[in-house]
């Protein structure tokens, strides 16, 4: 993809070190101020909102 509009990430720490989710979050804001959209789906909240200009919660598959 040569020019993507938007990042698309789906359980970003699913499984790492707190460590390396740090890392690529570092990296995941470096590539957001470039102006590339994302979407990211998160179950560690702290993360997500770290990675957020706007954030949902799903509650069993229903927004609140």
């Amino acid at each position: 993809m040569a020019a993507p509009r938007l990042l698309m990430i789906d359980e970003l720490s699913l499984g790492l070190a707190p460590r390396i989710v740090e890392e690529l979050s570092a990296a995941l804001l470096k590539i957001n101020a470039t102006g590339l959209s994302m979407l990211v789906v998160e179950q560690d909240v702290l993360t997500a909102l770290d990675l957020s200009h706007q954030a949902f919660v799903m509650v069993s598959g229903a927004s609140r």
